[in-house]
């Protein structure tokens, strides 16, 4: 229910795997689950992060992220681009102070590049707005 209230635009299909990630923000920590946590990491500190998670998974494990794309015309501009690839917001809060966020936005390739020496399987998905990215530890 909790998906089909806060994703109503997905299909049926991607409702499950919405679902489950949404479980998964609900009842674990914020290692077992990336619900709108990959942006805001450095790329640097990516293959560490994925390295302690996958460590982390059982034989039957996975990790499911989701997060957004840059969409033109949608997502906040990008306010700067840094010596490591790392793109930034400028968000404005309700009473006016702004802070600059770290927000990338991966695409599949990056990802595959990030993941090939890990014993990871990846299936990705893109949506108009989002990407839902699940991996598995490889058999």
């Amino acid at each position: 229910m909790f998906c089909k209230m806060y994703f109503p635009f997905i299909g049926m299909k991607l409702q499950t795997v919405y679902f489950r990630v949404c479980f998964w923000l609900c009842i674990n920590t914020v290692l077992q689950h990336g619900g709108f946590i990959w942006s805001h990491i450095l790329k640097t500190d990516i293959p560490q992060f994925l390295k302690k998670l996958q460590n982390q998974l059982t034989t039957n494990g996975e990790l499911i992220f989701i997060d957004n794309k840059y969409v033109e015309g949608s997502s906040t501009p990008i306010s700067r681009t840094d010596e490591d690839g790392n793109t930034y917001q400028i968000r404005r809060l309700q009473n006016g102070d702004t802070y600059e966020v770290l927000k990338n936005f991966p695409s599949k390739e990056e990802v595959d590049r990030l993941i090939k020496d890990l014993p990871l399987e990846m299936t990705w998905t893109e949506l108009e707005y989002y990407w839902v990215m699940e991996l598995k530890k490889s058999t």
